[in-house]
């Protein structure tokens, strides 16, 4: 017989992988334009980059938007 809710089953999965990615994110290691710092996320530590071309100091808050392999991107809160 065919499984007819597997793909809303599939579909549903890949929603909530994505709002795993997004909350508010202390900066650790400063965040510059070209380079990427460090900041603290869900209890662990990532490298982190900015989207919009800012530079965040340690100890202020970033929102994180998404990830890149092991770098979460990153803009102001």
């Amino acid at each position: 017989m065919f499984n007819i809710l597997k793909p809303f089953q599939a579909q549903s999965h890949v929603y909530r992988h994505l709002y795993v990615w997004q909350g508010t994110a202390i900066v650790e290691r400063a965040i510059a334009p070209t380079q990427r710092g460090r900041v603290k996320f869900q209890g662990t530590y990532w490298f982190a980059r900015c989207l919009d071309g800012q530079v965040f100091a340690p100890g202020m808050p970033v929102q994180v938007v998404g990830r890149e392999e092991l770098t979460l991107l990153v803009t102001a809160a």
